[in-house]
């Protein structure tokens, strides 16, 4: 993930890591009986929040989509 985040930001898309499972929160820890959830952990690790707002236009959207699938050799 931080080199795909790297790649991005090089490429002036700036997305980040924006999400924390619930069971890792102050509110979870309170409330929830176990904090051993693997999975729910190892997809958080690599979860990357695309930019997708209302500025965003056609030509935005077919950058960040061929910069995406360079970085993951699917051009």
């Amino acid at each position: 993930r931080p080199k795909f985040l790297n790649f991005l930001s090089k490429n002036k898309i700036f997305a980040f890591v924006g999400y924390s499972p619930l069971h890792q929160s102050k509110y979870g820890k309170k409330f929830l009986r176990s904090d051993k959830l693997h999975v729910t952990d190892s997809i958080s690790n690599k979860i990357v929040r695309l930019p997708l707002h209302y500025n965003m236009n056609e030509q935005d959207v077919d950058y960040t989509s061929e910069k995406i699938k360079f970085f993951f050799g699917k051009n």
